[in-house]
């Protein structure tokens, strides 16, 4: 049996339901770290993870942290904008916690400490 006709018997046999998630964009954060994030609904929000990268010139944090569920945010790894003052002594590899200012237009490191 061919390839096109086997895939044709496979769509057929998805339901409605399965159909719509299958349409879904796959969820990843955009660069500006809004998902999950209505405009207008500023909020201040906690969470944990390692430090990937950071660059104190360009006032940025990478961070790979776990599911945030107020945002609807999966475990991802984003780039935060951050004052660099608060970068100081810390480095890749640094277990934190850090707590964002997030809102329609994005997200902010506001305070930043070790959680080793």
């Amino acid at each position: 049996m061919n390839a096109s006709i086997i895939f044709t018997i496979g769509l057929l046999a998805v339901t409605p339901a399965a159909a719509q998630d299958l349409l879904k964009a796959p969820e990843t954060a955009p660069v500006d770290g809004t998902l999950g994030v209505d405009e207008g609904s500023a909020r201040t929000v906690g969470i944990s993870g390692v430090i990937t990268a950071l660059d104190a010139g360009a006032g940025t944090l990478t961070l790979r942290h776990g599911p945030v569920p107020s945002l609807k945010w999966p475990a991802l790894t984003q780039t935060f904008a951050i004052e660099p003052a608060l970068l100081h002594g810390f480095s890749a590899g640094d277990q934190v916690a850090v707590q964002l200012r997030a809102d329609g237009e994005g997200a902010q490191v506001v305070s930043i400490e070790r959680s080793d």
